[in-house]
């Protein structure tokens, strides 16, 4: 007998299905040369079996990249007792929680590392075996007697994965969520992309999928929620008088909140020039919000930024690759452009302020050049916007209409976050 889980790659299905292969004593034949194959009835495996066996739904194909490892992860103890789940795949588990071992992505017998999962339900016969040396992956040969006891431990299975199965229906909205976030990232090919893995394992973090879990990020992460109902077509218009307005809008609020004593103009210049020139200039030694500012103009407006109008938001000329999430060949609301500069400048803010308290020495041209992490995700339904940014940190979002939650917080009974519900039509959200 043997179980197993892998994923449906069929293509138009979506969701993490458990796939479960028997041999023909429990009454579905499987044809390993046979090119169809369905999922077995699980509740026919379940009576033949005793097992109560895990089905993880719903997901996507994005959502599983995120939250399961693509390459075998073995618990020797459990392969040789002729089980393998789902759930050993996920990048929450390091242990296996039946038998406290290390899930390994490698051979037991030579060490070698694993196949991507796929690879190995594409040759049903030898899934078991190391494509290296030969031998069995959990270093033995499947034992009746371990497959025996591990099945009189069905009420321990049931026990330890359907707490995972309930963090996982608890949270299936913030999980859709995760997986439709896209980074907000530089034009400058010069930078690295840092927001993604950041973002994920500070997410990870908040939702503590297992007791003891951590993703080994740090700090704290903020989320701006909008909503806006379009009853004009003219207010949700892709051109560049739109988008200009909107930022300029922004902008001024920026300045004002940045620019509070007569040097700090001077010091945005100076950091302009520095941005412009690319010097490696301190930027500990100005005003936190003075850098983020000029950080954030040199993001939207690269080249164009007229630095001797500084301190001007009417005098700007967006780049145009500006980096608007889903916004640059699609209709968009001056509210959603106003949250996206937010959190763009919150998140250089956030850099900049921990280098400062820190001690660091972070350089104009080391900020430029890494960008901001932050990632967004935007929906519409009919006349209705709504949309969601995530960035580190726990600044205050300068002078933002709209609402700005700890991530921690937001968390709670978020389980349809981006229900259409969970926004008020109209206004600010």
């Amino acid at each position: 007998l043997l179980l197993a889980y892998a994923w449906n790659s069929r293509s138009g299905v979506r969701g993490i299905r458990a796939r479960v292969i028997v041999e023909s004593v429990l009454g579905s034949p499987w044809n390993s040369r046979s090119s169809t194959r369905g999922i077995c009835n699980l509740g026919k495996f379940s009576n033949a079996t005793g097992w109560n066996a895990t089905e993880v739904s719903p997901g996507s194909a994005k959502l599983r990249d995120l939250l399961f490892e693509k390459r075998l992860r073995i618990c020797p103890i459990c392969l040789e007792s002729a089980y393998h789940s789902v759930w050993h795949q996920f990048q929450g588990l390091r242990i296996c929680p039946i038998h406290s071992c290390q899930l390994l992505p490698t051979c037991a017998y030579c060490g070698a590392g694993t196949m991507i999962v796929t690879d190995y339900f594409r040759h049903n016969a030898r899934w078991m075996r190391c494509v290296f040396c030969g031998q069995y992956l959990a270093g033995a040969a499947p034992n009746l007697t371990a497959h025996i006891d591990l099945r009189d431990q069905s009420g321990a299975l049931a026990t330890h994965f359907g707490a995972l199965d309930k963090w996982w229906s608890d949270y299936a909205g913030v999980l859709g969520m995760i997986s439709e976030l896209e980074p907000i990232e530089s034009p400058d090919r010069r930078a690295r992309r840092r927001s993604g893995e950041y973002l994920i394992a500070s997410l990870f973090d908040a939702l503590a999928p297992v007791p003891g879990y951590s993703a080994n990020s740090s700090g704290s992460l903020n989320v701006f929620q909008w909503s806006a109902s379009s009853n004009r077509p003219g207010r949700t218009r892709a051109d560049y008088h739109v988008k200009s307005s909107a930022y300029s809008n922004a902008l001024g609020k920026l300045l004002r909140w940045a620019i509070r004593e007569p040097d700090h103009a001077r010091q945005l210049r100076d950091i302009g020039r520095a941005l412009e020139q690319r010097w490696a200039t301190d930027v500990t030694l100005y005003s936190p919000p003075v850098v983020a500012v000029g950080l954030t103009r040199n993001w939207f407006e690269g080249y164009k930024w007229d630095i001797h109008q500084a301190t001007d938001p009417h005098r700007h000329a967006l780049r145009p690759d500006a980096p608007l999430l889903s916004a640059v060949c699609q209709p968009v609301l001056r509210l959603e452009i106003q949250a996206f500069v937010s959190a763009i400048c919150s998140a250089f803010l956030h850099d900049v302020r921990r280098a400062t308290e820190q001690g660091w020495s972070l350089s104009s041209e080391t900020l430029q050049q890494s960008g901001p992490a932050a990632a967004g995700v935007r929906k519409q339904e009919g006349r209705l916007f709504s949309g969601l940014i995530v960035f580190p940190g726990n600044d205050d979002v300068p002078h933002s209409p709209l609402r700005r939650h700890q991530f921690g917080e937001w968390l709670t009974g978020a389980s349809s976050t981006l229900d259409r519900r969970a926004f008020t039509k109209g206004g600010n959200g």
